[in-house]
């Protein structure tokens, strides 16, 4: 007989019974199920399928059989203590990424400058970006859900975007470098990036943060004009 059989005498290891659900009579059950109190077999027969519950300081999981009869069921209580303590672990694993997971979202949208974040696994693929980083590169607001990648905002410099993350990659020591960022053949922005490492719980990964400084720029090279004519 398999080890989950439905024969009406039940021969197995487990705690297990066949009862009929609509007027509540045993049909068939094993040693151990006698042994449990009244108030815990109610339990384990009011249980829905595939649920935990705790007796005597130890977890069972409840597994019923399959079957052709709709009014006849059969279920065997199985010892289920690192399962259940398994499960746990994973909820709470759970929990705690999406905490920090919203967390590092709340961060990149609240930074009061263009921001984006990158895993150590795709540096070109961005994980997170905000608001202020698709206006300065004058992408449309819908890219934020879509999906970014590094071509989208650096185009034909997008190498030498990938070998600054590369070099944080390998020296794990935050970097700053000054951009002059092209469109076609003009140049149309100076850029200062600032890329730096950090780790959660769930991925490795770098930051980097963006600083307009066309404006400042501009002014440098009139000041510097408006020298040599009085030179």
């Amino acid at each position: 007989m398999a080890i989950f059989g439905t024969r009406d005498e039940i021969q197995v290891p487990f705690i297990g019974v066949k009862w009929d659900t609509r007027t509540g009579k045993i049909l068939s059950k094993t040693e151990k199920w006698d042994k449990l109190p009244a108030d815990v077999q109610l339990e384990a027969l009011t249980a829905t399928e595939s649920e935990f519950f705790r007796f005597r300081e130890e977890c069972y999981f409840k597994y019923q059989v399959p079957s052709e009869n709709s009014h006849a069921q059969t279920f065997f209580l199985l010892p289920a203590d690192q399962w259940y303590q398994t499960l746990q672990k994973l909820e709470k694993t759970e929990k705690e990424y999406l905490h920090t997971r919203e967390q590092l979202l709340g961060f990149v949208q609240n930074v009061p400058m263009p921001l984006l974040i990158v895993s150590n696994e795709n540096v070109n693929k961005i994980l997170f970006s905000n608001q202020l980083l698709l206006q300065l590169f004058s992408l449309p607001l819908a890219k934020l859900y879509s999906g970014i990648n590094l071509e989208d905002l650096f185009q034909n410099q997008t190498a030498a975007i990938e070998a600054l993350f590369q070099s944080v990659q390998k020296t794990h020591q935050s970097i700053q470098e000054f951009l002059t960022y092209y469109e076609g053949n003009f140049i149309s922005k100076h850029l200062l990036v600032r890329i730096f490492p950090f780790k959660t719980s769930f991925m490795d990964g770098m930051i980097m943060g963006i600083l307009d400084m066309t404006a400042e720029k501009e002014q440098e090279q009139k000041l510097a004009e408006a020298y040599n004519e009085l030179q």
